[in-house]
């Protein structure tokens, strides 16, 4: 599923951010970045909503393919430190659901 030298950097950039921008406690942290996927998200939807002409004028002049994609890189690295800070194997969950999601559309 997902490639492990980005699991990787996901551990190390995890533990910059808790260098940088201490927590006392390990739920403090859970919300700091539950706050930080919320934030890019929003940064996401504003991208999605512009690449398909959704939005102001004045916003639409700053919105291309690799803002869009940075967005999009954004918000799966931000949830990936999430699942490190919670201590998930997103390969395992990732298997997990695929499965699930096939035996629920093995007619289709």
């Amino acid at each position: 599923m997902f490639n492990q030298k980005l699991l990787d950097w996901i551990k190390i950039q995890n533990a910059r951010l808790g260098r940088k921008f201490p927590n006392e406690t390990k739920k403090e942290g859970v919300f700091a970045q539950l706050g930080k996927v919320a934030e890019e998200v929003g940064e996401f939807a504003s991208e999605v909503l512009g690449s398909q002409k959704n939005q102001r004028t004045d916003k639409l002049n700053t919105i291309n393919k690799d803002s869009l994609e940075g967005e999009f890189a954004d918000v799966i690295i931000t949830i990936l430190i999430l699942a490190d800070t919670l201590d998930i194997d997103m390969n395992g969950a990732l298997e997990k659901k695929i499965s699930a999601l096939n035996e629920r559309f093995k007619d289709d």
